[in-house]
């Protein structure tokens, strides 16, 4: 069978027919290929030209067609179309050379034929349309391929349920499981896989057709069976997580009814904060309303907050991938929006991290709270005086700064940090005395990263601009309510402080070695 690409300009009545070709019968839920095509006709995407690839051998819907439509009385195509979107105009008679054409490559939808839920494997370059506030921090690269010549595109899996191997929960977890394969080199689950490990413990019924969705549990048994720790936390049972929250979401009201309303806020605003910490690590977060599953990918930033200094209220929605709406869809966290979901209903938040880490981020943000309290409270040797009591007087500028400490936590691999110190000690963003001293420095394979800001150092609309009075570093690995911090670099103070002998610590001032740029998202 001879290989056929069809080129077309997007929007186009050539398009249309071809899209129609390919889609038609369609009975289920077509937002989420009519989100798409909005996303790609509109900047910054900007799609000019589609290349449709007919029969197209998917390997998620080959086993999706081996586990259940490859059975079934009617005779179901056992191939897909695949269609290829890019930001140039190439011509309709280009049949070499496409390589010219790979930095305008957004990406591919591929259409599975079924009687519903069309919509395959996707892979969409982000739209994103302020790169000072809009974040898509979960994205790897995916390679393809046309005549030959390689594409790739970063962003985030998609994939609509097809009701019958996987309802949105199972959705949501080959999601997930795509992205880890491609971004932390685990291995790929297809969808039959992925329906298997969730009811392996609990099978609430016959295992196929999957049109009912998975329990929560069943999605912690996935997650298990696929080599990923997860934990869950629900909405009634955070009250001893992220206590911060509590006084930027303060219990109030003279009923019965308001006090609930204010405490369930409160609520909200602390699964909202520990899915936050992962997502900002590029670790996509499961969310669950009462009949829903979406995958957290990013988040939005506003930069004029009230000064607060809670992190999370700088955060005014998460970007999604739902299955029943699309990929990068907005999720408001603390208010309603028609047609858009948000996380006020979201009742469940489940959260995954690569193996090596056993120390959960809300545990590794209390530890570096803790440690840098307790340093700065130390009484010092000249009159019982602690670093509280003279860095406000040693840099007066330092006086707003350090009344309200603000955190934010995520995780990276000790290699990346090394890099990353590298690139801001060239780029004359880290002190070298600093830098030169992290370098050296023992870690785990994964660390947790706290920085210390406040809101005047981060009330700025570019996010370049943005700054932190300093960071500490946390072993992944260490058991909770312990002492797990390798190093801290606050206020020109540096402390480092050796896993494995307690008596080898290192105290330094180092001037004029902050405030410093703080990390970006990488978004």
């Amino acid at each position: 069978m001879r290989k056929v690409f069809t080129i077309t300009r997007f929007a186009s009545p050539e398009f249309k027919e071809h899209l129609t070709r390919a889609v038609v019968p369609y009975q289920g839920n077509t937002t989420p290929l009519g989100t798409i095509l909005e996303q790609l006709n509109k900047p910054p995407l900007a799609c000019e030209t589609a290349i449709f690839e007919e029969n197209y051998v998917d390997e998620d819907y080959q086993d999706e067609f081996t586990a259940f439509y490859g059975k079934a009385f009617k005779r179901y195509p056992h191939r897909c179309t695949r269609v290829h979107f890019f930001s140039d105009v190439i011509p309709t008679r280009t049949r070499i050379g496409f390589s010219r054409y790979k930095e305008s490559y957004l990406g591919f939808v591929i259409l599975r034929p079924l009687d519903l839920q069309r919509v395959g494997r996707t892979i969409l370059t982000p739209p994103v349309r302020s790169q000072d506030n809009e974040f898509i921090t979960c994205k790897a690269k995916y390679p393809s391929h046309i005549y030959g010549d390689r594409f790739e595109v970063q962003g985030m899996p998609f994939i609509q349920q097809d009701t019958q191997v996987g309802a949105c929960a199972q959705a949501s977890l080959w999601m997930l499981a795509r992205y880890m394969s491609q971004r932390f080199y685990c291995r790929e689950y297809l969808p039959s896989e992925i329906n298997a490990l969730a009811k392996a413990n609990v099978s609430g019924g016959r295992p196929l057709p999957a049109e009912r969705g998975l329990t929560a549990m069943q999605i912690l048994d996935a997650l298990q069976g696929m080599g990923f720790p997860s934990v869950m936390y629900g909405i009634n049972t955070v009250d001893y997580c992220s206590r911060h929250i509590e006084s930027a979401f303060p219990e109030h009201g003279r009923t019965k009814d308001e006090k609930e309303k204010s405490k369930n806020l409160q609520r909200t605003a602390k699964l909202a904060d520990i899915a936050y910490r992962y997502i900002e690590s590029g670790l996509p977060v499961i969310l669950g309303t009462a009949d829903h599953a979406v995958v957290a990918v990013g988040h939005t930033y506003d930069h004029a907050v009230s000064n607060d200094g809670v992190a999370i209220k700088r955060i005014p929605s998460f970007f999604i991938n739902d299955d029943a709406s699309g990929p990068y869809q907005e999720m408001l966290l603390f208010s309603n929006k028609p047609g858009k979901r948000s996380f006020l209903d979201v009742k469940v938040v489940i959260t995954v991290a690569p193996p090596e880490v056993t120390l959960t981020g809300e545990e590794a943000e209390r530890m570096a709270m803790k440690s840098v309290d307790g340093f700065l409270s130390e009484p010092l040797q000249n009159g019982g005086l602690s670093f509280n009591d003279i860095l406000p007087a040693q840099r007066k500028d330092w006086g707003p700064w350090l009344k309200k400490k603000e955190y934010r936590t995520y995780l990276m691999r000790s290699v990346q940090l090394q890099q990353d110190i590298r690139t801001a000690m060239k780029a004359k963003n880290l002190h070298r005395a600093v830098g030169e001293k992290l370098l050296v420095l023992d870690y785990p394979k994964y660390v947790w990263v706290t920085e210390i800001s406040s809101p005047a150092l981060l009330n700025q609309a570019t996010k370049g601009d943005r700054k932190c009075l300093g960071f500490v570093i946390v072993d992944t690995t260490a058991p909770s309510r312990t002492q797990g911090v390798i190093a801290m670099h606050y206020a020109d103070l540096f402390r480092a402080q050796s896993r494995h002998d307690s008596d080898d610590e290192l105290v330094q001032v180092i001037p004029n070695s902050t405030p410093f740029k703080h990390r970006l998202s990488p978004g």
